[in-house]
């Protein structure tokens, strides 16, 4: 049986150090979730493991709920992590019970640090949103979960799904074709040994909530961008 390749691209360590105190908690709490190494390509200087890519591209939005249930609902985008971060400063000084859902399409260690850092996130359920596989064929990779006990699916959960997408006729081989939004493969289906152009993307959809004071809260699902 073939097996794939080493990944030597992290260095020995790790990646350097982070210009965030969040992203130095990604960096030392590696020995305690051994699946953070999954977020370690998004860091600069570390390239992606052999037969993947990852576009960091991200789209940010928040849903103000906060009113009533016959108002319009305001939806604010995000074009960069610094207008993200302001808001989420302002709206921190606002009076209690509001009820804010962040969307955030695809991962970006910028994104990911604001999101973080501003609701004190676990840094495993951004690298557990990041892979959906059972096991990883790469010795240097890791998808261990953390322990049942020291989850609390009543605050995050992640949801796994497969996605079919038909391409047509345009399909003659199938060694390039990649979700780099996710970082892997799409595997296709054959009939009679020919690609019949049907692929299979691998998703996955996280949801993370915390309660706040008056009846509030804040929720955060992140999904993957579809092709």
């Amino acid at each position: 049986m073939a097996t794939r390749p080493s990944w030597k691209g992290v260095p020995e360590g790790g990646p350097k150090a982070g210009t965030h105190w969040y992203e130095n908690v990604i960096l030392s709490a590696r020995k305690r979730s051994p699946n953070l190494i999954n977020l370690y390509p998004l860091f600069p200087g570390v390239p992606d493991p052999p037969g993947t890519t990852h576009n960091d591209q991200c789209r940010v939005c928040v849903v103000d709920v906060s009113e009533s249930e016959h108002s319009r609902v305001p939806v604010v985008p995000f074009t960069n992590s610094s207008a993200l971060s302001s808001y989420l400063e302002e709206a921190s000084k606002q009076a209690a019970g509001h009820r804010r859902i962040y969307i955030l399409e695809n991962l970006s260690l910028e994104y990911i640090t604001v999101f973080g850092s501003h609701f004190l996130l676990d840094p495993s359920i951004f690298a557990n949103h990041r892979r959906a596989v059972n096991w990883e064929a790469n010795r240097n990779e890791g998808n261990t979960p953390k322990l049942l006990s020291c989850m609390n699916p009543d605050r995050w959960f992640s949801l796994r799904y497969s996605e079919v997408l038909d391409f047509g006729d345009s399909i003659s081989s199938v060694a390039d074709w990649m979700d780099t939004f996710a970082g892997r493969k799409i595997e296709f289906t054959k009939v009679d040994g020919k690609v019949n152009g049907i692929g299979i993307a691998r998703r996955k959809a996280s949801f993370w909530r915390r309660a706040t004071k008056d009846n509030g809260w804040d929720g955060k699902p992140s999904v993957k961008i579809a092709l």
